[in-house]
């Protein structure tokens, strides 16, 4: 008589897949079919909703917003209420702390970050096919690096043709005006980067609202440098130069460097 021990399931069945399997033979006929062979699955596609990278950025920029609203909130209130006013434009009279040009300038940077991300996001979702070899985090911190010479090399332009040409109170006010309508763009784009990748938004919708930011915030540069510096009579071709030279011109220096940019990588990976 055989033993319990010599049951068919002697063997634990938690060894499957080894040489002995439920009492059988790995080799037997009965086992041949229940051990798993195949193949790796291929891996999930790449979702820029799930990226690390793309989550810690947006957490980082609402961060900087909750931090620079909270330290300079006076400020825009104060700045925003008095932004069309003829009466000060030729002279800085309103005492700002230092704290709060540092929250400003935290806004700076979070416009840095949102553009940087939302060029990405778009390029991403129009031609992601092309950058197959190249890892994303290299292309999102590429855009970002491309977004924050070009806001370096426009600080550095403004700074330098407004000390040459104008008065130190003059350039403070304008100075402060550029900052603070730099920071609001970053802010008014934020929400639409944010449901980009999460909402199904028609890229047609995204780009009316972004050159609706855009378009009004140059409007504003126009007006706040007119009633600042050009408010004589025959300054009006002056300012167009200005204007153009200082604002449109490193703006399509933009667009082309990020064309090119796009284009580079599809030739090259």
């Amino acid at each position: 008589m055989a033993s319990p021990n010599d049951s068919l399931f002697s063997t634990p069945l938690s060894h499957f897949g080894d040489a002995v399997v439920g009492g059988f033979k790995a080799d037997s006929s009965v086992v041949e079919g229940m051990v798993p062979v195949g193949e790796w699955g291929d891996p999930l596609p790449y979702s820029i909703g799930t990226d690390s990278w793309v989550i810690t950025i947006y957490i980082v920029c609402l961060l900087l917003m909750m931090v620079a609203f909270s330290s300079s909130g006076k400020f825009f209130r104060r700045h925003l209420k008095g932004f069309f006013h003829y009466e000060k434009a030729r002279v800085t009279t309103v005492p700002d702390t230092k704290t709060e040009v540092r929250g400003l300038w935290l806004l700076g940077l979070n416009t840095v970050l949102v553009f940087g991300l939302g060029c990405y996001l778009f390029v991403n979702r129009q031609e992601a096919e092309h950058f197959l070899f190249l890892p994303h985090q290299v292309q999102l911190f590429a855009f970002i690096g491309g977004v924050l010479l070009y806001f370096l090399l426009k600080v550095c332009a403004y700074v330098f043709i407004d000390w040459v040409f104008f008065d130190s109170k003059k350039n403070l006010q304008w100075h402060k005006s550029l900052l603070l309508l730099t920071a609001l763009e970053g802010v008014l784009l934020y929400p639409v980067v944010l449901a980009f990748p999460y909402v199904s938004i028609p890229v047609e919708i995204i780009f009316i609202y972004v050159g609706i930011v855009i378009i009004l915030s140059k409007m504003a540069t126009f007006y706040k440098s007119f009633i600042i510096f050009f408010r004589r009579r025959g300054s009006l071709l002056q300012i167009f130069l200005y204007f153009c030279a200082l604002e449109m011109m490193p703006l399509v220096v933009l667009y082309g460097v990020m064309a090119f940019f796009n284009e580079y990588l599809k030739i090259n990976f």
